[in-house]
């Protein structure tokens, strides 16, 4: 199904820019999702499946990235406590983080490991770096940050402003960098 989807846009639009949103990973591997989606999609040559990457299309630079979330700052309260509540952190694994492991007769195994908050906030730092870089080597090109999680607190919902944990892993404060 998903295939008639981007062929569509892919006949509708010139360019398209898609990136993965924290759901392409569910029940995956986040470390293979990127991968996956782009041999699967590699027939549509305007298709631009972008993740800590970016594209130039005419005067238009775009840099994008799922742009996961600081969790508030790296808090430790707010990376306990997602853990806990929200599905990411439940089925979504992590290959490229394994878990080493004895079993209770002492032999060693190896499995994969839960994708964390912790792997969360190392992505959003990377993806950081990956913006500063452009930014600094394309000199005083035009940019478009595209990214999944929101970077401004300004965009949670009133109703749920109370939040700060959970916040914390739906969106950063990235106003300064902005």
């Amino acid at each position: 199904m998903y295939h008639e989807f981007f062929q569509n846009c892919c006949r509708e639009f010139k360019d398209v820019i898609y990136i993965s949103g924290n759901h392409e990973h569910y029940h995956g591997d986040i470390a293979k999702t990127h991968e996956r989606l782009t041999s699967k999609l590699d027939y549509l040559s305007n298709l631009h499946i972008l993740e800590k990457e970016y594209v130039t299309i005419k005067d238009l630079t775009f840099i994008s990235s799922t742009l996961w979330t600081d969790m508030n700052k790296e808090d430790p309260e707010t990376l306990y406590a997602v853990k806990g509540y929200m599905n990411d952190y439940r089925i979504i694994m992590d290959s490229s983080e394994p878990v080493h492991y004895r079993d209770q007769i002492g032999n060693f195994h190896t499995r994969d490991n839960h994708f964390s908050p912790q792997r969360s906030v190392r992505e959003h730092k990377e993806m950081l770096k990956v913006i500063d870089d452009v930014t600094k080597h394309m000199g005083s090109e035009k940019f478009v940050v595209v990214g999944h999680h929101a970077p401004s607190k300004m965009s949670t919902k009133p109703r749920y402003a109370g939040n700060f944990m959970v916040n914390g892993a739906y969106s950063s404060d990235l106003s300064q960098f902005i």
